[in-house]
């Protein structure tokens, strides 16, 4: 498990092959090791922080992907999202496609694999709301583009029609993650605190 920074790739990408998550973190495993490798079983967009689970063999990975909510229990995101919604809590259960022009995630009703996303409302202002974000799928850009289609996209989302940009950053962050040990059974569970800029924001 790491902690990903805002701004770093979670995998190499046509533009950018080097500084990457995975490329910055199978070096470090093979200073111990040159043979030790590392694998990925999920990604973070570029502008999200927070906790990130990688493998150190291929069957742990095959496991993972295969059979995702099987293993991982919890996935918590935080969020400071433009306005207020009118519930302090919601299930947003719109289904993600893609659309093919802009290569952006689009909400439809009728297209896409179904994609769940819990969201509850923990503090606001006039301007912003603190939202915990509970995924169901793991899908990504789902709740960007879940939160856009509700009217509060992420504060500094502006691929994802946000009209601030506060933090100057993309204000989404995978604060806590649970999921079951493939070898011994057991819960392991991870949290790291959202950036203090969050609730500064919503003071």
């Amino acid at each position: 498990m790491v902690n990903k920074r805002e701004g770093l790739l979670s995998v190499a990408s046509i533009k950018e092959k080097e500084r990457t998550v995975y490329n910055l973190l199978n070096a470090h495993v093979k200073k111990t090791d040159e043979r030790n490798k590392i694998f990925v079983l999920h990604r973070l967009d570029r502008d999200t922080s927070g906790l990130m689970l990688f493998a150190k063999n291929k069957g742990t990975q095959e496991a993972f992907q295969s059979a995702w909510t099987r293993f991982v229990k919890e996935q918590v995101f935080v969020a400071v999202a433009e306005g207020c919604p009118n519930k302090t809590s919601g299930l947003l259960t719109f289904s993600p496609a893609v659309d093919e022009q802009d290569h952006l995630m689009i909400v439809s009703e009728y297209e896409g694999e179904n994609a769940v996303a819990r969201y509850t409302l923990l503090r606001s202002n006039e301007r912003y709301s603190l939202l915990e974000l509970r995924s169901e799928s793991g899908r990504r850009n789902q709740m960007r583009a879940q939160l856009k289609h509700i009217g509060h996209p992420i504060a500094g989302d502006l691929r994802y029609g946000a009209e601030t940009d506060p933090g100057g950053r993309l204000m989404l962050h995978a604060q806590k993650m649970a999921f079951v040990h493939p070898d011994t059974g057991g819960e392991m569970v991870f949290e790291e605190p959202m950036p203090r800029m969050f609730m500064d924001v919503v003071k």
